[in-house]
Formats: structure tokens, C-alpha cells, sequence
């Protein structure tokens, strides 16, 4: 299917949340659109599940093929990202249009 699409994830990303997260791009990814693009601008909180989540996304992406890109982390996500240096483990992109030229089209 070609084309991408975008995952927003808002407010917190913890035991009670993560489920919701985990399906949604799961879904996405399993769709194989050209690219994943997963908005973490509104996340207001990330923790161990909530990296656990994107770890396992970035797993499942790899596995389909499909190119998984982290959107305009909020401060608190890219503190995250900037402990486990997540720039080895993501692509990492200020906004969409910057990972769709880089990884697909829409």
C-alpha cells in the first residue's frame, strides 16, 4: 500500500496507556505503508513502557520492512531519547515532511 501515515501519541505514555499505544502501531506498521511516522510532540510523559513500546515497534518495523521515524519529541521524550542515545536506535526527525523525503512518500 503506498503512502505513509502518522501515529500521534498524546499525553502519557505509561502501564495504563501503553496498550492502546502498542496496538495502534502495530496496526500502522502492519499495514506496510512506506513509512511510520510516530508524533511524540503531545507526549507529556514516557516512561520504561512507554520506550519498551517504541522498541518494540522499532523491532516489528524492521522485521516488515518498513521504515519507522520518531517525530518532534517533546522535551521530556527527547531527554529520554538523549539518556539511552536513541539516535542509534531511531530516526529522529522535527517533523514529518523532513522523514517522508528522507524514507517515503505520502
Amino acid at each position: 500500500m503506498p503512502g505513509g501515515l502518522v501515529c500521534s501519541l498524546i499525553g502519557d505514555l505509561d502501564l495504563d496507556t501503553c496498550p492502546q499505544a502498542r496496538m495502534a502501531l502495530w496496526r500502522a506498521i502492519e499495514s506496510w505503508p512506506e513509512v511510520v511516522c510516530v508524533d511524540m510532540r503531545e507526549v507529556t510523559f514516557c516512561g520504561s513502557a512507554g520506550l519498551n513500546v517504541l522498541l518494540g515497534a522499532r523491532a516489528l518495523a524492521e522485521q516488515e520492512g518498513v521504515p519507522l521515524a520518531v517525530i518532534a519529541p517533546s522535551p521530556q521524550v527527547e531527554r529520554l531519547l538523549e539518556v539511552i542515545d536513541a539516535q542509534r536506535l531511531f530516526l529522529i526527525y522535527p517533523h514529518y515532511e523532513l522523514a517522508v523525503d528522507d524514507l517515503g512518500s505520502f
